[in-house]
């Protein structure tokens, strides 16, 4: 489990997505020269491929190589974890906005699952909490962009208002209409 641990996420040095056959493929290199049996090996490889995303386990040893896996989103560091990834997934261009995010790590929190019982009891709740926040961020800036829109709606139609087109207001006789215009 821990050699597994150790190589799950190796592949990124060789590719940032799907890249399980890769750190699957780095441990059957590497792990022979420490005394593994190939055994083992097939073992560790298997427990690498679990980590793919969505998690679908075999068997106890998966469920515990998945909740380990995404451990995180049920603790108290959660918020600086996500956002050490969002982060990252700006630069490697995967990302255009961080409302974007928001929704990504809704859609991804509300489809995860944890398979082991102390996960279920450790993490579960504190993962929905985090939902909650995220949704009420989100619901935020929902409202804050409406506003933003009828701010700008009531701006387009100020500046088609007579008064602010130019267009002068009938007061009087035509010379002074044109004098008004002209002036404005």
């Amino acid at each position: 489990l821990k050699s597994a641990a150790t190589y799950h996420d190796a592949g990124f040095i060789e590719q940032y997505d799907n890249n399980e056959a890769n750190g699957a493929r780095l441990a059957e290199e590497i792990l022979p020269q420490y005394g593994y049996s190939s055994e083992h090996i097939q073992q560790i490889k298997e427990l690498i491929y679990v980590t793919a995303i969505p998690h679908q386990p075999k068997n106890n040893l998966e469920e515990i190589m998945c909740d380990a896996d995404l451990d995180y989103l049920g603790r108290d560091d959660f918020h600086v974890i996500a956002d050490c990834l969002r982060r990252e997934l700006r630069e490697h261009g995967k990302l255009n906005s961080d409302r974007q995010w928001d929704e990504i790590q809704i859609a991804f929190l509300n489809q995860h699952t944890y398979f082991t019982k102390s996960a279920i009891r450790l993490r579960q709740e504190k993962k929905v909490k985090h939902i909650r926040e995220i949704e009420e961020r989100l619901k935020r800036e929902r409202a804050a962009e409406k506003e933003r829109q009828a701010a700008a709606a009531a701006a387009a139609a100020d500046s088609t208002s007579p008064t602010s087109t130019g267009v002068s207001v009938v007061t009087g006789d035509a010379s002074q209409q044109q004098q008004q215009h002209h002036h404005q």
